[in-house]
């Protein structure tokens, strides 16, 4: 079974996609049509909800280099039509000859979309093409070319996407310890002493200035905790001139070794 990745492209690049093919377009018409018609070829992002254009009327075609492919569906009668169009007539000739000049114009205007190196003619497609070639889930860009009356939707998949726009390598930072991304953070920490324990009558009676004594000597160990209760290190207290300090014995974390 193939496996087929899913790669949306990300808006920025669409748009770079987008703007390069639009760019190609407005030339291609300023070839075909005169400046007053080639102003109204109007090029058009598919809509992000709209499904994979598999289903629907019309008839696929393709150019195809390596694994670069771009694929376009028009209407049965669109050659025609655009023949007529770049003609300056309103009837197609019984000949073919509009239908000629328009699938020699769509092939033009195709090449001129893939790129430099493009295949000299496309081919008809019998069906639709692969989702892998025209699913935006699988990287595929659509777009609706608008002349007139005559809509064209093209689609070029991922490989021919990479082709147009390069995908730019991201310099990777290194990464840093733990404690440099992190930086100066102030935190409250608790000293907690265990004194053992007691009997809960005998603590109803007591005053401000008696004293406790309990069987937990001197040396015994404090806790210092966090604000959620969580345990950070065990010490003891020692005398530092004329303070008290406490004296790290036991650690209740790893230290972060890796980057």
């Amino acid at each position: 079974m193939n496996v087929l990745p899913l790669r949306w492209q990300g808006a920025s690049r669409a748009e770079a996609l987008r703007a390069l093919l639009d760019a190609r377009v407005a030339e291609w018409a300023s070839q075909w049509m005169t400046a007053s018609r080639a102003s109204s070829v109007v090029v058009d992002a598919l809509a992000d909800s709209r499904p994979d254009p598999a289903g629907g009327e019309g008839r696929w075609h393709a150019l195809r280099d390596g694994d670069a492919l771009l694929s376009m569906r028009l209407s049965p009668r669109a050659f025609e039509h655009l023949g007529c169009l770049l003609a300056g007539t309103t009837t197609a000739d019984d000949a073919g000859l509009s239908a000629g000049l328009g699938q020699r114009a769509l092939t033009g205007l195709m090449r001129s979309l893939f790129g430099v190196q493009a295949p000299a003619s496309m081919i008809a497609i019998d069906g639709a093409p692969a989702p892998a070639d025209i699913g935006s889930r699988f990287g595929a860009l659509g777009m609706q070319v608008s002349i007139g009356t005559i809509r064209i939707e093209i689609c070029a998949n991922a490989a021919l996407c990479a082709r147009l726009v390069p995908l730019s390598t991201l310099a990777r930072e290194p990464l840093v310890p733990r404690r440099a991304a992190i930086g100066p953070v102030d935190a409250t920490l608790d000293a907690v002493l265990d004194l053992g324990q007691a009997v809960l009558a005998d603590t109803l009676s007591l005053k401000p200035g008696e004293v406790l004594k309990t069987a937990i000597p001197v040396s015994a160990g404090l806790r210092l905790v966090s604000s959620r209760g969580e345990d950070i290190l065990g010490g003891t207290l020692v005398a530092d001139g004329a303070h008290r300090a406490l004296k790290v014995t036991q650690l209740h974390f790893k230290k972060e070794t890796s980057r």
